[in-house]
C-alpha cells in the first residue's frame, strides 16, 4: 500500500506522459517485479498505452512497447502494426526494428511449420 502512495506522489511530481509511462511500467511489471511476471495486468497496460498513444501520438515507444505487449500474446498483425508506427515517427528506433524482425522470423517459421503439416 506504501508502495501505491509513493507511486502516486510521484506521478504527481511528473510531466504527464511520463507519469503514464511510469503507470504502464508498473503494470507490466505486477507485484514481481519481474517484467509479464506475477500480477502482470495485460488488459489495463494495454489500455494505458493506447491513452498515451492518444495523448501523444508521436511518441514512438508507447508505439513500441504496445507492439511487444501485442507480440508476446501472438496477435502478430496488432504487434506489426504498432512496431510500424513506432519506426514511421522514428526510424532510426533500433528496437523497434529489432521487434519487427523478430515477429517476421517468427511468423515465417509459423507459416513453414503449417505448411509442412498441411503436405500430404
Amino acid at each position: 500500500e506504501q508502495a501505491k502512495e509513493w507511486l502516486s506522489e510521484a506521478v504527481a511530481r511528473m510531466e504527464p506522459y511520463a507519469g503514464l509511462l511510469l503507470n504502464a511500467f508498473v503494470l507490466e511489471h505486477g507485484t514481481s517485479g519481474e517484467r509479464y511476471g506475477v500480477g502482470y495486468q495485460e488488459e489495463a497496460a494495454l489500455a494505458v498505452y493506447d491513452e498515451i498513444i492518444s495523448a501523444y501520438p508521436e511518441q514512438p515507444q508507447a508505439h513500441y512497447n504496445l507492439g511487444v505487449i501485442h507480440a508476446r500474446g501472438s496477435r502478430w498483425t496488432d504487434a506489426v502494426a504498432a512496431f510500424d508506427r513506432a519506426l514511421a515517427i522514428d526510424s532510426t528506433y533500433a528496437a523497434a526494428q529489432a521487434a519487427l524482425d523478430e515477429v517476421e522470423r517468427i511468423t515465417k517459421a509459423q507459416n513453414q511449420q503449417i505448411l509442412r503439416i498441411k503436405r500430404p
